[in-house]
């Protein structure tokens, strides 16, 4: 259930409406809490590992409320991938074609370079959830030579 100090958003959420936090750039799924900087703004949605959200918490206690998600909206959010690994011919190949075919994901950018031997990247995406966002990650990490994959934002 929700205590008095939780607050559910997403879809109707009613009238005051939110904005997700630029600095740590939360989806739905994530912990997340809000701060009501008045009535009249958007509540703001911070990650709870956010460093700015742990230094509202600290300052404004009394005005962030812990949030939780309603259900997922038909809109994405934008998310950032960072990978490393040993480079090969046709990585790039293997990795767009799990993000588009098997994932159905729309990717922004993608920056892959390959040096000596070593390929290190990020690609910025939309993903619906944190849920999808870390089963895309789990594919990633099987992708041959792929070493590490993070989300980076």
């Amino acid at each position: 259930g929700t205590s008095s100090a939780e607050k559910a958003f997403g879809q109707n959420a009613g009238k005051q409406g939110y904005e997700t936090s630029s600095c740590c750039n939360p989806i739905p799924g994530d912990e997340v809490i809000g701060l009501i900087a008045s009535d009249h703004l958007p509540i703001q949605i911070h990650r709870t590992n956010c460093p700015k959200a742990i230094e509202l918490v600290s300052s404004f206690g009394n005005r962030v409320v812990k949030l939780n998600w309603i259900n997922k909206e038909s809109i994405s959010f934008l998310s950032r991938v960072r990978l490393t690994g040993i480079d090969r011919m046709g990585m790039i190949n293997d990795l767009t074609r799990i993000i588009t075919s098997e994932h159905n994901l729309n990717i922004q950018s993608f920056h892959i370079e390959a040096r000596d031997g070593l390929t290190e990247g990020e690609i910025t995406l939309y993903v619906p959830d944190s849920a999808t966002l870390n089963r895309l990650m789990k594919n990633l990490r099987h992708v041959e030579g792929i070493r590490n994959v993070t989300r980076s934002d």
